[in-house]
């Protein structure tokens, strides 16, 4: 049996007022059960939910093209409709439109919507899932935690230890 990959990506900005965020993103390979193998997360001064939910899932795909060469395949779950939708259904149109969306506008975050499509035209076995968030997935519920935690790192809010690494 091959190993299965699932790359868990999530954003935050739970600070709208100071304009910072995090990101981050979790690999869990499954074959009988699942294991985290690689984690990662960062923060972003002046930023927005969309870009730290893009960035999450360009940082979790440079790093598995790096560690995979031979890119296996893989299925990312976000709970950010905005990233699934964009990069399975949109981006088709707006490619097709000259990067306008259909509302006769710039499409926004038009560098990292290029910088994912560069990424991801490597990768034959690619899928994307969006999953809803706070719903109890163990993974999806960790990334969270790891954005969050960024995100308060770069608004200079300090937060508790509680929990942090509850379940894993």
């Amino acid at each position: 049996m091959s190993n299965n990959f699932l790359i868990y990506t999530d954003g935050s900005c739970r600070y709208k007022d100071s304009g910072a965020g995090g990101w981050a993103y979790a690999i869990v390979v499954s074959k009988k059960i699942k294991k985290l193998i690689h984690h990662n997360s960062d923060g972003v001064k002046e930023t927005t939910n969309n870009r730290m939910e893009m960035l999450a899932a360009i940082k979790a795909l440079e790093f598995f093209k790096g560690a995979y060469p031979d890119l296996p395949d893989a299925i990312i779950l976000s709970d950010s409709r905005y990233l699934v939708v964009g990069i399975t259904q949109h981006i088709f149109n707006w490619l097709e439109n000259d990067w306008i969306n259909s509302n006769g506008y710039d499409v926004k975050n038009r560098d990292l919507w290029e910088c994912l499509l560069v990424l991801v035209s490597d990768f034959y076995g690619l899928k994307w899932k969006w999953l809803p968030g706070h719903k109890g997935n163990k993974y999806n519920e960790y990334v969270d935690r790891l954005a969050g935690i960024e995100s308060a790192n770069m608004a200079g809010v300090t937060i508790g230890p509680a929990s942090f690494r509850a379940g894993f």
